[in-house]
């Protein structure tokens, strides 16, 4: 593998792993010099459409379930079996 295509964080391994070895050196004149690398790239961001679309659907996902929820709900309380008191005055 060329040294172009070897993962960067093989490199930092190695230093961190060196620098633990060293004794008697100052941590500032150790340190590599600070350049850019060529490995970060920034991912595209997704489209509005598609974030919208499933932001929807799980608001969808969502209200359904509520509705399923407090449907059962009611179900549960309409089935309770009722005591009903008439209290007349005297």
């Amino acid at each position: 593998m060329a040294a172009s295509e070897q993962d960067p964080y093989v490199d930092v391994a190695c230093w961190m792993r060196e620098i633990g070895m060293r004794t008697g050196k100052s941590m500032e004149a150790s340190l590599p010099p600070v350049s850019r690398t060529r490995y970060i790239v920034a991912e595209p961001s997704r489209p509005l459409r598609h974030t919208l679309r499933q932001s929807l659907s799980l608001a969808a996902l969502v209200v359904a379930y509520l509705q399923y929820h407090f449907f059962g709900v009611q179900v549960q309380i309409t089935l309770l079996h009722s005591v009903i008191f008439f209290l007349f005055p005297v």
